[in-house]
């Protein structure tokens, strides 16, 4: 089975890069705790799936202590993205949020909306 860990900076587009892997095939996971890893690819395997992934980012960090044992013994593909500093600072309203740092602009500025700051 292939299997993959998706991560990076908030901001970085996980969220859109596990939708493309969705699309792609992969059953992917959001921020299930490393040590229950094994257990979801044998049960993915035992039903035929031959693509999955987890998304993991801070809301997991309270499990990252399995995460170097579990990687070791899994071997997953890891991919983090990353991204220009002034591109993670910007939300666009497909978040619902505006910029990350929480208030220059918002939907009363509607000109920085749609797109990032210079």
């Amino acid at each position: 089975m292939r299997f993959l860990v998706l991560s990076g900076l908030s901001g970085a587009g996980k969220t859109t890069a596990r939708g493309y892997l969705e699309d792609l095939g992969y059953f992917m996971v959001d921020n299930l705790p490393p040590s229950l890893w094994e257990a979801l690819l044998q049960e993915l395997s035992r039903r035929g799936v031959e693509r999955a992934g987890v998304v993991l980012d801070a809301r997991a960090l309270a499990f990252f202590g399995d995460l170097e044992r579990v990687l070791d013994q899994l071997k997953p593909t890891v991919v983090f993205l990353e991204a220009p500093a002034g591109l993670l600072f910007y939300r666009g309203p497909h978040a619902g949020l505006g910029p990350a740092w929480g208030g220059i602009s918002g939907p009363s500025s509607p000109g920085l909306w749609g797109r990032p700051p210079r």
